[in-house]
């Protein structure tokens, strides 16, 4: 079956007085149909531009240099401003970190959540506001007939980003791109909504791109994860493929980080150093400088994907026939011992 959302070889720049910005790389990604698809990394790495890039939500510094992104079989790189808003919110929607700013302080939430329905549905105004009020129950809000009246700032910081969710939903979209919906929540509330994203996806069926820099909460709730490094996609695999059999020497710096892994009385790793200004990036692994198992061609040549399996693949040239054999770090051999034992 053909993916539901396929980015080929795209690449795309900025335009600023310091130079061309190049955020996004030669970028292949695909989603599938009713999957959950995590895109991790630091941030500044390029992953909500690259978001921002399927929905043409971008400045106008922006320079789209190569590649295409096909939506349901249809180009949609470049459709025209027009053409977009018939695809924004009844075909794609987005939901962003901050909720404020996706919503009017003003206008009480349910109204705006039925202007959404009203504008892509053919509804008259009071079925509307059932709908709305319908869909601020599903994403979890109390009493959301009587909340329904209230202004954003009635709301808690978690509530907030489940209207924002149900203002997605509001059109029956087929993707959701949300961008690092959770960060600024507490663990707990975290938690929640990560769990009502999984379960609009079984219940919808929607397919949703869920962008974090925390592997923890890509664990939680991805079908698969694709690692992203400036500005490029680094390692794409199952979500079990990643977290017990990683090969990219950044996926293992990402997954060292986590505090899970965290030896009792010891510091928290971290990756040493920064990543690159993507001005003017040298043909070569752009982690070489960070990498302690960079060998001499990282240094002079930008690696190809190697696959390891149909559906684990990693930029790397540890994986090459000819390279040393290097050894992830102990905590993720003994995953991997654990995992094959299980199998």
């Amino acid at each position: 079956m053909p993916a539901l959302l396929e980015i080929s070889d795209f690449s795309l720049s900025f335009d600023t007085p310091y130079g061309e910005i190049d955020a996004v790389r030669n970028v292949n990604l695909k989603l599938n149909r009713g999957e959950i698809l995590s895109l991790a990394g630091e941030s500044g790495c390029g992953k909500t531009v690259l978001c921002k890039s399927v929905m043409k939500l971008l400045p106008k510094n922006t320079r789209v240099k190569s590649g295409k992104i096909v939506f349901n079989g249809t180009d949609i790189t470049g459709c025209t401003e027009k053409q977009m808003r018939s695809i924004r919110g009844s075909k794609i929607a987005m939901v962003f970190q901050d909720p404020m700013t996706s919503l009017n302080p003003t206008v009480p939430v349910g109204r705006q959540i039925a202007e959404v329905c009203l504008r892509h549905e053919k509804l008259s105004r009071k079925e509307a506001e059932n709908r709305a009020v319908r869909l601020m129950a599903e994403a979890g809000i109390e009493n959301a007939e009587e909340r329904f009246a209230q202004q954003p700032h009635f709301f808690s910081g978690g509530q907030r980003q489940r209207c924002v969710i149900a203002i997605a939903l509001a059109a029956n979209p087929e993707i959701i791109l949300a961008d690092e919906p959770t960060t600024a929540l507490d663990v707990t509330v975290q938690a929640k909504i990560l769990d009502l994203f999984v379960d609009i996806k079984n219940k919808t069926g929607v397919s949703i791109i869920f962008v974090s820099h925390d592997l923890g909460v890509a664990a939680r709730i991805a079908d698969r994860v694709s690692i992203m490094y400036a500005g490029k996609i680094v390692e794409t695999g199952t979500a079990e493929e990643i977290f017990y059999d990683a090969r990219h020497p950044y996926t293992w710096g990402l997954l060292s980080a986590m505090p899970y892994f965290a030896q009792r009385g010891n510091d928290l790793m971290s990756i040493p150093g920064y990543p690159p200004v993507l001005i003017n990036i040298p043909e070569c692994d752009a982690f070489a400088p960070r990498n302690p198992n960079a060998l001499k061609i990282d240094f002079e040549q930008e690696p190809p994907e190697f696959y390891v399996s149909p559906t684990h693949s990693a930029a790397t040239w540890l994986l090459d026939k000819r390279a040393p054999n290097v050894l992830p770090p102990d905590f993720i051999q003994r995953r991997r011992n654990e995992q094959w034992k299980k199998m």
